[in-house]
C-alpha cells in the first residue's frame, strides 16, 4: 500500500488480516484508506520525521501486527510536529532524532515549554545510546533503533507507551514507568561509561583503561629507558562499612576517596577505580624512590583529611603498596602482581 504524503498529512487506517493474509480495503477519499473494521485498540500515532521513506517504512511495519486500529498522523518538521501535537492530542509520537529545523531534544524541550504530555518514542540510529540517554533524561518514554526495527518491536514500545485498560492506575503506571526508565538510563549510562574508559561510580578512569595506559607507559619506557612506578591503594575495612551504613554509604566514600586522591596526584599522575575498595595510581617517569616519597605524602595527608556521610564525619586508614618498572624484561601483569600482593 503507497501513500502519497505532504509534508503534514493525517492517514487512517486499521489494520485486518483475512485467514489468507490479504488485506481488503474500500476507498473512503483521498489520502484516506480505511480496512474492514474491527473492535481493536484505537490508537493515534503522530510520526515526526523528515524522510518519507522512513515514514513509508513505519506504516509498513505497523500494517504487519494486528489488534490495533492505528489513526496516523505525519510531520517532516518539529515546529510542525509540535502544533499537531497541540492540535491533535495523539496518543504516542514517533520522533526522528534529526530533523531540519530542531533536533529531538529541543522538541522534547519545547513540548515541556508548551505543557504537552504525550509519550513520545526516539527514533535513533543503531549504536546511538547516548542519544538515548540524553532524550530519556529529557523525557522521552523508550528509544528505537531504526536499523532493526521490526513490527513487534515497533508495536510492542507503542503500546508499552501508552495506558491501556489493563494497566495499573495512571500514578502508579507512571510512577513504574519511571523506575524502569530511571534503571535503563543508568545500565545505558554503565554501558557508555565503559566503552568510553571511565568508571561511572567515581568519574575515573577504569581498569580497562588504565592497563591501555600502563602499556603505554611501558611502550614510552621502551623508547626512553625512563621507569615508571605503579601505585596501589586499598581503603580499609570497607566491607564493616557496608555493614554498619548500607552499601549507598560505601559508594559514597569511594567517590569521596577518588575525588581526594586525584586532588592529591601531581598533574602528570593519573588516577583510576581499580575495582571494588582499590585504586591504582600510575606515576610516569617515577622510579621506586619517588614513589614511596609519593606514598608518605599521601598518608601524612591522610591522617588529617576527613570523610563525611550524612553530614557526619568518619575517619579511614589506607594501605598502599607500589612497584617500579625499570626492567623491559618485564611484564605489566607481574608489577600489578606484585603490588597487589603487598596489600593482601
Amino acid at each position: 500500500m503507497i501513500y502519497t504524503v505532504a509534508s503534514r498529512c493525517k492517514i487512517t487506517f486499521d489494520v485486518y488480516f483475512s485467514n489468507h493474509g490479504v488485506s481488503h480495503y474500500e476507498t473512503l477519499e483521498q489520502g484516506k484508506r480505511r480496512m474492514t473494521p474491527q473492535t481493536d485498540a484505537q490508537v493515534k500515532l503522530l510520526i515526526v520525521d523528515d524522510n518519507p521513506d522512513d515514514r513509508f517504512l513505519y506504516k509498513r511495519l505497523l500494517q504487519k501486527v494486528n489488534g490495533v486500529n492505528w489513526s496516523i498522523l505525519e510531520s517532516e518538521s518539529g515546529a510542525d510536529g509540535l502544533d499537531l501535537c497541540e492540535e491533535e492530542n495523539p496518543d504516542c509520537i514517533l520522533l526522528d532524532y534529526i530533523l531540519p529545523d530542531i533536533d529531538g531534544l529541543e522538541f522534547l524541550l519545547q513540548m515541556k515549554n508548551r505543557s504537552v504530555s504525550v509519550p513520545v518514542i526516539m527514533l535513533t540510529g543503531q549504536g546511538d545510546e547516548t542519544i538515548a540517554v540524553l532524550a530519556m533524561k529529557e523525557g522521552a518514554r523508550d528509544y528505537l533503533a531504526k536499523d532493526v526495527l521490526t513490527p513487534a518491536s515497533l508495536k510492542g514500545t507503542i503500546l508499552n507507551c501508552i495506558e491501556g485498560p489493563g494497566k495499573p492506575s495512571a500514578p502508579d503506571w507512571e510512577k513504574k514507568k519511571k523506575v524502569d526508565l530511571i534503571s535503563e538510563i543508568q545500565t545505558l549510562e554503565k554501558k557508555l561509561a565503559s566503552a568510553s574508559g571511565i568508571d561511572v561510580l567515581t568519574g575515573l578512569p577504569n581498569r580497562k583503561s588504565m592497563l591501555e595506559k600502563l602499556h603505554h607507559e611501558k611502550s614510552r619506557f621502551d623508547r626512553n629507558k625512563k621507569s615508571f612506578s605503579m601505585v596501589m591503594a586499598d581503603i580499609d575495612d570497607l566491607n564493616i562499612l557496608h555493614d554498619s551504613h548500607g552499601l549507598q554509604a560505601g559508594k559514597e566514600i569511594l567517590a569521596q576517596v577518588g575525588k581526594w586522591l586525584d586532588f592529591n596526584s601531581r598533574k602528570q599522575d593519573i588516577v583510576c577505580h581499580w575495582g571494588k575498595k582499590r585504586f591504582v595510581l600510575l606515576l610516569p617517569e617515577t622510579d621506586l624512590e619517588g614513589a614511596h616519597i609519593f606514598i608518605e605524602r599521601l598518608c601524612a595527608k591522610a591522617e588529617q583529611e576527613k570523610f563525611t556521610l550524612s553530614d557526619r564525619e568518619i575517619s579511614l586508614t589506607m594501605s598502599f603498596s607500589c612497584g617500579a618498572y625499570d626492567d623491559a624484561n618485564l611484564k605489566i601483569e607481574d608489577c600489578i602482581q606484585q603490588a597487589d600482593e603487598c596489600l593482601i
